[in-house]
C-alpha cells in the first residue's frame, strides 16, 4: 500500500472523505488506482497544501 492509498483509506487530516462509508472509500481508492496508475504508469506524489485565512474587521 503506498502513501496516498494509506492516507485516503485512513481519511488522514481534515478531509471530506469522513463522509464516506468504508465500502465507498475503498471503491474510490480502487477507482483512482485503476484510472491514474494504469493510464500513466507513474507514482502519484501527494503534496499537502495549506491555506491560511485571516479576517480583519473594518469599522462599523
Amino acid at each position: 500500500m503506498d502513501e496516498l492509498e494509506f492516507d485516503l483509506l485512513n481519511r488522514t487530516g481534515r478531509s471530506i472523505l469522513h463522509e464516506l462509508h468504508n465500502v465507498e472509500i475503498k471503491r474510490l481508492v480502487d477507482f483512482i488506482k485503476s484510472n491514474l496508475y494504469n493510464r500513466h504508469n507513474k507514482e502519484i506524489i501527494e503534496r499537502d497544501r495549506w491555506t491560511i485565512w485571516i479576517g480583519i474587521k473594518v469599522g462599523d
